[in-house]
Parts: structure tokens; sequence; C-alpha cells
């Protein structure tokens, strides 16, 4: 569509014809088509990042647990190794047969450690033994 309009030059009459800008409202809609289609976009996005954080959290939660089980566990199996420690620094030089995961040990119990025993058997070799691996003392 053209838009004339009419100016005064001196005298003359001149007739101006000049051409209307075009209408933004093509833009406008293919604008909010674009829009919509980033809100779907980035509502599909956030709901699968909620799913994640879900899913996440869950097995946080669920490594949580383990961790508190382990930590008992650990917590328990220092106790009890402080009683065995306890027992075994009464029989620091004496012969003793202790039973382990790995099979019997017998020797002459030379030192206590903090988490280990040390043995020297009767051939001379010295055996470090966790306290945790102690089955049994004969």
């Amino acid at each position: 569509m053209k838009l004339r309009r009419k100016t005064f030059n001196n005298t003359n009459c001149v007739q101006v014809i000049r051409k209307k800008k075009p209408s933004s409202h093509g833009k406008t809609g293919s604008l909010r088509r674009k829009l919509n289609e980033l809100k779907r976009l980035l509502a599909g996005s956030i709901a699968r990042l909620a799913e994640q954080v879900r899913r996440l959290r869950y097995r946080v939660n669920r490594l949580s647990a383990r961790v508190n089980s382990l930590q008992d566990q650990v917590e328990l199996m220092t106790e009890n190794q402080q009683g065995t420690r306890a027992f075994f620094i009464k029989k620091v030089n004496s012969k003793i047969t202790i039973e382990t995961p790995a099979g019997t040990v017998f020797g002459t119990l030379t030192l206590v450690g903090d988490d280990f025993i040390q043995l020297r058997e009767p051939d001379g070799s010295i055996v470090l033994i966790p306290l945790r691996s102690v089955l049994s003392i004969l």
C-alpha cells in the first residue's frame, strides 16, 4: 500500500509518493511461533533434567545408606580389633597358632601393630597378619 502526501514547494504543489513501511504482523507471528517452539523445547529439557535429578537423588540415598552400613561395620571391627590387639599384647614372645582365611600360621608372636601382628615361624621367616584376617587363636 502506498501513502500519498502533498507538500508545498514555494508556489508549486508537488505530490510525493512514498512506500508505506511493511507491517510487522507477519514477523510477529513468525516470532511467536519460534518462541513457542523454544518454550516447548525448554519445557522438554527441564522435564528431562528433573528426571535425571530424581534418579541421582535416589542413587545418592542408596549410596549414603551403604556408606552408613560400612561405617557401622568398620566401627564394630575397630572395637573388636582393640580387644584382639590387647589380647595379643599379652602374648608377645609366646608361641601361638593362628587361623586365617589363607590357612594356619604357627610361630612366635614378636610384634603387635595398630592393625596387624608379626610372627616368626620356626624356619625364621617373618609373617605379617592383619588383625581383620585373624579367625581364631589356638
